[in-house]
């Protein structure tokens, strides 16, 4: 895994990367005065995925926030600003199916019922 420097995990490596993706953005500002920007700290993703109760994933949070903190206040003042997630983490506690509420609630429907044997048999060719 590259977050890892040597065989360990290096915050270090983890704070370089996050504060490139802020010195991309503010060259991208500098540059071409967009009038939309979207930022992605992706390997925020990837630590949570593996470390997500852990101390390096705290301070990599906390270097986002310098980082996102310093941004704002130099470039996006005069701005409207999303922070969004494309999900949550903690404990798994119990499973939502999206697609069986929506079913329940008469919200989709499907041709045909979910039959495993077939679609192992579309997908594999079995």
């Amino acid at each position: 895994m590259f977050l890892h420097g040597g065989g360990k995990l290096s915050l270090e490596l983890i704070k370089h990367t996050i504060s490139s993706r802020f010195k991309l953005a503010e060259f991208l500002v500098k540059r071409e005065e967009p009038d939309f920007l979207a930022l992605v700290i992706f390997i925020i993703d990837n630590l949570q995925h593996f470390y997500w109760n852990g101390d390096i994933l705290y301070h990599a949070w906390l270097h986002v926030d310098k980082e996102l903190g310093s941004f704002i206040s130099e470039y996006l003042m005069d701005s409207y600003i999303f922070i969004v997630s494309d999900h949550g983490f903690t404990e798994g506690i119990k499973t939502f199916f999206i697609s069986k509420f929506l079913e329940n609630l008469g919200l989709i429907r499907y041709r045909m019922p979910f039959d495993i044997n077939f679609f192992l048999k579309s997908m594999f060719k079995i």
